[in-house]
């Protein structure tokens, strides 16, 4: 199998996973949910892009392509501007961006990205820029878009349709790039298979955990 190949075979194994996933499972938000609700659903998000930016400077540290530590920088920007905006929302709404209690697998997938993938760009690539940005953020970003709108939160709507949904699809396919480049042998594309396994796995605990805490 060539590495393009893996990539859409990963894309298409990453896409039948989450359609098959209950929606308590893979979704931050809920019918009926209240708007201190969804301003929880904001911290996390909030959050969630430090470790998306954490990943991407990794990335940008030990890839060795310069045209991919340009993009790769361009992202770590991103996600920091994505931080504020979302941050600027809850403190908008009356909350604290940082009153926010991490769950254990939310500490091991956006705590520590580099860690959690053994410090190997290839697996830090495949697990959480073509698998977490690909799948949780890009149906997330929808999600968001349609239940800010529903609570009548018009500039929460615009954020994610306007800045954060056109930046993240960005960001897979520097994942994609950082895969094409990297999965060289037979060995690494299993690497890379095996990365996006295990973000599966963790993305759905990562949500589980949310959701006993925040709908009870």
């Amino acid at each position: 199998m060539t590495v393009p190949d893996l990539v859409r075979q990963l894309e298409r194994e990453n896409e039948a996973f989450w359609n098959g996933l209950p929606p308590e499972d893979r979704s931050w938000y809920q019918e009926g949910m209240t708007l201190p609700q969804l301003m929880e659903v904001h911290k996390i998000r909030c959050n969630n892009e430090i470790g998306a930016a954490e990943a991407a400077y990794f990335l940008l540290k030990t890839v060795p392509d310069q045209d991919l530590k340009t993009q790769l920088a361009s992202q770590v920007e991103d996600e920091v501007k994505h931080f504020r905006l979302l941050a600027q929302r809850v403190k908008d709404l009356g909350g604290d961006p940082v009153d926010y209690e991490p769950t254990p697998a939310w500490l091991a997938f956006f705590g520590d990205p580099a860690r959690l993938f053994n410090y190997d760009p290839l697996e830090v690539a495949a697990g959480f820029q073509l698998t977490a940005e690909g799948l949780s953020n890009a149906r997330h970003v929808s999600e968001a878009v349609s239940f800010a709108g529903v609570l009548g939160d018009g500039e929460t709507e615009r954020i994610y349709r306007e800045v954060i949904r056109p930046d993240e699809l960005t960001h897979v396919q520097f994942g994609r790039l950082v895969i094409l480049r990297l999965a060289t042998t037979p060995e690494r594309l299993q690497t890379a298979r095996d990365a996006c396994a295990k973000a599966r796995d963790y993305m759905v605990r990562v949500v589980k955990e949310f959701r006993q805490r925040v709908y009870p």
